[in-house]
């Protein structure tokens, strides 16, 4: 064998040796790491508004983990997902719970909800109902009053309200606003007294 052949032989060997240790880096520490993590869940109490939505409230250390939830109070937050949404004020405390074939763990969570610092109620007057963050038109024209309240619920009377709804036509006559539209959209409602603004879906 002569020099040169050897040479080729042992870049070759010297090549697959370099393979199998890259392999072994990148495969196996991995694998031994996922096998050794603990489960764990990440979360945190929460401060939050009625009508808020928090996103992606806790996080879990393994993909295999079956979640499962126990709220204290139901009637103050609703669990979707991995969102919880604030539906009523009040305090309440959530045990988020996690397990697969070998582990368990839990962790526990207190949630407050708030009253934010002005609401918004509409009056049906003609053809429509307000429902949630909706309002409902069952046709083409519908009528409804705008109240708002602050966070004591009192009535802020003769507020300044100026209301655009980005398709459709609205106008006001005297209490009364008329909306004429014939496919879904958002309305905006701007308080100009306290600048500040409410967001609807107005759907038909």
């Amino acid at each position: 064998m002569n020099k040169k052949v050897s040479t080729i032989i042992l870049s070759c060997i010297l090549l697959l040796i370099s393979v199998i240790l890259l392999i072994v880096f990148l495969v196996i520490p991995n694998n031994v790491s996922d096998a050794v993590k603990p489960l764990t869940i990440y979360s945190q109490d929460y401060n939050i508004i009625v009508g808020d939505k928090i996103e992606n409230f806790y996080d879990v250390s393994k993909n295999d983990a079956v979640i499962s939830f126990e709220v204290e109070d139901k009637n103050i937050i609703k669990i979707e997902g991995t969102n919880l949404i604030a539906e009523n004020p009040g305090h309440t405390k959530i045990i988020i719970k996690a397990s697969n074939v070998d582990e368990y763990t839990q962790t526990t969570i207190e949630i407050n909800v708030y009253l934010p610092d002005y609401s918004l109620k509409i009056n049906p007057v003609f053809n429509c109902n307000y429902l949630g963050n909706n309002l409902y038109c069952h046709g083409e024209i519908c009528q409804f009053q705008i109240e708002i309240f602050d966070k004591n619920n009192n009535v802020m009377p003769d507020v300044n309200l100026k209301v655009e709804c980005e398709k459709g036509y609205l106008y006001q006559e005297f209490l009364n606003w008329t909306l004429i539209i014939n496919e879904p959209c958002k309305m905006v409602i701007y308080v100009l007294d306290i600048n500040y603004q409410f967001n609807l879906n107005v759907i038909i």
